[in-house]
């Protein structure tokens, strides 16, 4: 479901138009030449039930008044056991899904993994309890999450000095920058975060501001800051991280198709990454577990 919504946010506006412009992304039929991943021979299309549920209603003028109808539809959708999955809008939107989805689970009953350029836990800005900057901060400090169920990874955007370090430390909130990704090498952190999620209660929500990537990659973010991840990462991440644990929400969110490239081509990354997210909750819906999962004809099995 789409989240048309700038407000809440600053930067560069109009990532209310994401969800449209995500819809009409594919570039060959509007769903695509076909449902199969190639890379693990499970077809999500034939495992799952999906179904687009349109635009959630907001106050174009408000984060703050349509804080309440986002939280109400996730919730509605939650309650039937289905997972909702919005596509924004800013980043702001993920605190209400993250409130809709709690009141249907509970609190502190997941994982939060925030894959961003940014950190997000930013005090109030402007006046506004509620911004595209504090959403971490505010699922951590209303007890919507345990602290070191909390994991932010890929930040690297300026700015962030001790007193924001510090506070990671004194929530126990697990935060993986960029720099670690490099020092250390992306498979060997990516495993730290599998086992973290072990240690988790089971269930996750994931929330993917597309801004992780790097722009040369995916021009067409509000806020982008280079030397972000390539796009064979993020589906490798968001791959391991649903065959680690049940998904029971998911946010894709920053993607502003007014500044994307002539081609659409964050729209089709975004596109992709939504499958690439179905496809892992089909594998562990068919048993499969392992990280990096590929099927073994695509890994040479089917030569003589």
């Amino acid at each position: 479901m789409g989240v048309p919504m700038d407000n809440g946010g600053y930067g560069r506006v109009g990532t209310s138009w994401a969800a449209q412009a995500v819809r009409t992304a594919e570039v060959i039929l509007p769903w695509g030449p076909s449902g199969v991943s190639t890379e693990t021979q499970v077809d999500p299309f034939a495992d799952l039930v999906m179904v687009d549920y349109g635009d959630i209603p907001v106050d174009a003028m408000s984060i703050e008044r349509s804080l309440g109808s986002i939280r109400e539809t996730v919730r509605e959708v939650a309650e039937t056991g289905a997972i909702p999955i919005m596509v924004g809008g800013n980043h702001s939107i993920m605190y209400p899904h993250v409130l809709g989805v709690t009141d249907d689970y509970g609190k502190k009953s997941m994982t939060i993994i925030h894959v961003d350029a940014h950190t997000d836990m930013s005090s109030e800005n402007l006046g506004h309890y509620v911004t595209i900057g504090n959403m971490v901060k505010l699922s951590v400090e209303e007890g919507l999450v345990d602290g070191k169920h909390m994991i932010s990874v890929g930040q690297r955007a300026p700015g962030y000095g001790p007193d924001k370090l510090a506070w990671y430390r004194e929530n126990n909130v697990r935060i993986y920058w960029q720099g670690e990704f490099e020092d250390r090498g992306f498979r060997n952190v990516l495993m730290d975060v599998v086992e973290d999620i072990k240690a988790g209660p089971g269930k996750i929500y994931l929330s993917v501001d597309i801004d992780v990537l790097d722009p040369a990659a995916a021009p067409g973010v509000t806020a982008p800051v280079l030397g972000g991840w390539t796009t064979r990462q993020l589906v490798e991440f968001i791959r391991t991280v649903a065959v680690t644990g049940d998904i029971v929400g998911a946010d894709f969110v920053e993607y502003n198709p007014l500044v994307d490239d002539r081609g659409r081509t964050t729209a089709l990354i975004t596109n992709n990454m939504i499958r690439e997210l179905l496809n892992g909750i089909a594998l562990r819906k068919n048993g499969i577990r392992e990280p990096h999962y590929y099927h073994p004809d695509i890994l040479g099995g089917n030569r003589n």
